[in-house]
């Protein structure tokens, strides 16, 4: 330590190493809200500010959660508008299984982040059930595809 309390080989005051922190904070935030922007537009039902406040690592499964919920709502929503009009339960039923949409794949934390350089983190290819020489060929072709 010296003399004036600081750790030795810094000679920044409390003021700049203040300064520091709270521009890496905003740095943060700000990264922060790209990712969760990216989570949410994966998401049909889920909008970034719904995302506000929730924990970096949790944003994925918030996001999960948020869009099971709405996508709930609006079945019960429709379920009751056409009970509404005097359908059938057994008809809604039958209408609501045909007209179900497919669930979007959501984006994953890490290719938010990967997403955030310019280079975009492809979604990772399953070559279980190849040789390892057809697995060293399929991955050179993946990259030169890029």
């Amino acid at each position: 330590m010296s003399d004036d309390g600081s750790p030795e080989g810094t000679n920044e005051s409390g003021t700049e190493f203040r300064q520091k922190f709270e521009a890496t904070q905003a740095e943060n935030r700000a990264l922060r809200e790209v990712v969760a922007s990216q989570i949410a537009e994966s998401h049909s039902l889920v909008k970034p500010e719904d995302l506000a406040g929730v924990d970096a690592g949790e944003l994925s499964a918030r996001a999960a959660e948020i869009q099971s919920s709405r996508h709930a709502e609006q079945q019960e929503l429709v379920r009751s508008g056409l009970q509404g009009l005097g359908w059938s339960e057994e008809r809604i039923q039958q209408e609501m299984a045909g007209s179900v949409p497919a669930a979007p794949q959501p984006v994953s934390h890490s290719e938010a982040l990967g997403n955030l350089g310019g280079t975009p983190v492809s979604r990772s290819v399953d070559y279980s059930d190849l040789s390892p020489g057809d697995k060293i060929a399929a991955g050179i072709a993946a990259n030169r595809k890029r």
